[in-house]
C-alpha cells in the first residue's frame, strides 16, 4: 500500500514539518504521532500536523476546519470544523444569548440602550414605562407622550391617566399684571412651610405650564430660613425660551429649618398679564410634616414627598404674590 494513503500532507509553512526531500529526512524531526515521508511529516487517517502535533482539525479548538492556525475565539467550539458557540449567537468576539444580552437583543449589534432591558429577544422599558425614542417615559403622567409616544398635551392641558386635560380644572393658576420690565424686575409666588423643615440631600422638583402672552425670560426656585437674617436661601434657575411645559428641579440640597419655599418669575418679555400654571410641586426624599401651605383662606395641608394636590387651589390660594 502507499504510505501516502494513510495520512494527510501538512500546510505549507509550518516549519515543523519540513525537510529535504532528497534525503527522506524530516528537520526538525515529527512529533506526536506523526511519521516523516519525504522529507515530510504526515498524520494517520483524517488527522493534520500542527505545530508539532497530529490534531483533528473538525474539532480542535486552536486549529479549526480551515487548516491550521485557525482558532476559535470568544468560547467557541469547535464542531464539524467549524467554529461553533454552544448556545447562543456569535457577536463581535464572544458568544452571547440574544433573548436577554442589553448589547444584542434580537441579534447583534442590536442595543437596547439605558434603561430597557432585554427578554426573549425583545427591548422592553422598566414596569409601567413606554418606549417614546429616545428614552423610557410613564405614557400615564408625560406631557409630551400622553397615552401614546408623540400625543403632546397642547396648551396649558396636563396628562392625567394617559389623557390629555384642561389644566385650569386641575392645576394652580398663578395670574398677575406686569407693568415693568426692566432688568431685575420680577414677581415672586411663595409659600410658607409650616413647620419649617430640614432637607438633608433633597431635591425640589416643580412641574409648570408657562403661556405665551406675558413670558418671564427665568423662573428659579427660592427656599430660604426666613428666621436667619443673614441667610439669602439658595437659588435654582431655570431659562423659558417659549410658552409650554417645564420641569424645574434643584440638585441635591441640605438645608436647615427652610420655611420658604418661592417662585421667582424675572425679566418679563413685555408688560400685561402674565399666567402660569402649577402642575405639582414635590420634595424628594419625603420630610417630616405636614405642611401647611397659608392662604387668605383655610391652610392647606397634605403628605410630605407628596405633589400638591391642585383640585382644591384656585386663583392665589396658597401663594403670596409680591
Amino acid at each position: 500500500m502507499d504510505p501516502s494513503a494513510a495520512g494527510n500532507d501538512s500546510v505549507a509553512g509550518d516549519s515543523s514539518t519540513g525537510g529535504d526531500p532528497s534525503s527522506g529526512a524530516c528537520s526538525p524531526a515529527c512529533g506526536g504521532d506523526a511519521h516523516c515521508q519525504d522529507g515530510v511529516c504526515q498524520c494517520d487517517g483524517s488527522l493534520s500536523y500542527c505545530a508539532g502535533q497530529c490534531v483533528d482539525t473538525k474539532t480542535d479548538r486552536e486549529h479549526c476546519g480551515g487548516g491550521c492556525g485557525v482558532a476559535c475565539t470568544g468560547g467557541r467550539e469547535c464542531v464539524a470544523g467549524a467554529c461553533t458557540c454552544e448556545s447562543g449567537s456569535f457577536c463581535g468576539d464572544a458568544c452571547v444569548d440574544t433573548d436577554v444580552d442589553a448589547s444584542n437583543c434580537g441579534g447583534c449589534n442590536k442595543p437596547c440602550g439605558s434603561p430597557r432591558s432585554c427578554s426573549a429577544g425583545k427591548c422592553q422599558c422598566p414596569s409601567g414605562e413606554t418606549f417614546c425614542a429616545p428614552g423610557c417615559v410613564d405614557a400615564k403622567t408625560d406631557h409630551l407622550n400622553c397615552g401614546s409616544c408623540g400625543t403632546e398635551c397642547q396648551g396649558a392641558a396636563e396628562c392625567v391617566n394617559g389623557a390629555c386635560k384642561v389644566c385650569s380644572t386641575g392645576c394652580a393658576v398663578l395670574s398677575t399684571t406686569v407693568d415693568d420690565i426692566s432688568s431685575g424686575v420680577f414677581v415672586t409666588y411663595g409659600t410658607k412651610l409650616e413647620p419649617a423643615v430640614d432637607l438633608v440631600a433633597a431635591t425640589i422638583t416643580v412641574w409648570l405650564y408657562v403661556t405665551s402672552s406675558v413670558r418671564p425670560t427665568f423662573i428659579q426656585i427660592h427656599l430660604d430660613d426666613t428666621t436667619d437674617s443673614a441667610s439669602s436661601g439658595t437659588y435654582t434657575s431655570t431659562a423659558i425660551p417659549a410658552a409650554g411645559w417645564y420641569k424645574i428641579t434643584t440638585a441635591p440640597l441640605s438645608l436647615p429649618n427652610v420655611d420658604l419655599l418661592e417662585l421667582m418669575l424675572t425679566n418679563f418679555d413685555e408688560v400685561g398679564t402674565s399666567t402660569i400654571y402649577v402642575d405639582s410641586i414635590t420634595i424628594s426624599p419625603a420630610v417630616a410634616g405636614p405642611w401647611n401651605f397659608t392662604s387668605s383662606g383655610a391652610p392647606l395641608t397634605f403628605a410630605p414627598g407628596d405633589s400638591v394636590d391642585p383640585s382644591v387651589v384656585s386663583g392665589l390660594v396658597g401663594w403670596r404674590n409680591n
